[in-house]
């Protein structure tokens, strides 16, 4: 800094940088992308497993929650249908309920 801005008490501005924009955590349809893509494994077992009670049961709630996602965005005239939660949602409850 000059004397002259010293005296003025004028901020020295050259050391702005114009970096690009750093993100801290990833977006939310990115986390949910990943959610997906690490749920997607247990529903391979139970297909190996052949466990097709349970297959069903998931189906069933991701449908379900699928059409309550739906009727809830008409419902509320602001179609901001979002499949991708939707889906997470069904297959987290589906997958906590039992198959018996």
């Amino acid at each position: 800094m000059t004397l002259i801005n010293k005296i003025f008490h004028k901020k020295d501005y050259s050391d702005i940088k114009f970096r690009p924009y750093i993100y801290i955590k990833p977006s939310l349809g990115s986390s949910a992308l990943m959610m997906v893509v690490l749920l997607f494994p247990q529903l391979l077992l139970l297909a190996l497993t052949k466990s097709f009670d349970s297959l069903l049961i998931v189906l069933a709630s991701v449908l379900a929650s699928m059409a309550a996602e739906f009727l809830y965005s008409s419902v509320r005239k602001q179609f901001s249908f979002s499949p991708l939660f939707a889906l997470i949602q069904g297959i987290v409850i589906g997958l906590l309920i039992p198959s018996t």
